[in-house]
């Protein structure tokens, strides 16, 4: 179950597509079943997605992502900004894709948010990698991000909402205060 609310929430975090928008509502639905106190942000989330023209959510999603570098969805960025220790974050991630045979067909870099996604919906959930990501990489990276959000953004309630899954999936003795 946990894999497939990462490929839904990769999805939507995605540059929009007509194909995405029209599986939403029943995204949503598995996603509301299975993790029901972020229903209020996923319905909220959902129905903006809904609700607007594929051209208006590139529009939101272009400025959120693309041209706001506080909200730059990549990992590496987020943790060590654009110089040495981020190269050698993509040299490692890529690394451990081709060690486990993932293989994303998206032109983006390793280390982009919904690539992360695409590849811990590919692990068990016991798996000490997919842990490590989440507890080193992802974690830090959404809560960095999120303070770039305004209210308005639905963007930052699907954000917040990822964060609140992640943290539920990871063994509390194991995260980190």
């Amino acid at each position: 179950m946990k894999q497939k609310v990462y490929q839904i929430m990769s999805d939507w975090l995605n540059y929009p597509t007509e194909k995405v928008k029209l599986k939403s509502g029943e995204n949503s639905e598995l996603i509301k079943e299975n993790y029901p106190e972020i229903e209020p942000l996923i319905n909220d989330f959902v129905n903006f997605y809904q609700n607007s023209s594929i051209d208006r959510l590139e529009e939101i999603y272009t400025s959120t992502f693309d041209l706001n570098p506080t909200c730059y969805p990549y990992v590496g960025y987020q943790l060590f900004g654009d110089g040495y220790q981020r190269g050698e974050f993509l040299v490692k991630l890529k690394a451990k894709y081709v060690e486990t045979g993932f293989n994303s067909d998206s032109k983006e870099l390793a280390d982009h948010l919904t690539i992360i996604l695409e590849f811990l919906a590919t692990l068990n959930s016991s798996e000490i990698l997919g842990q490590e990501l989440i507890i080193d990489g992802l974690i830090p990276t959404l809560e960095k991000i999120k303070e770039g959000f305004t209210d308005s953004n639905n963007y930052g309630q699907l954000l917040e909402g990822l964060l609140l899954i992640i943290k539920q999936e990871i063994p509390q003795e194991t995260l980190k205060c």
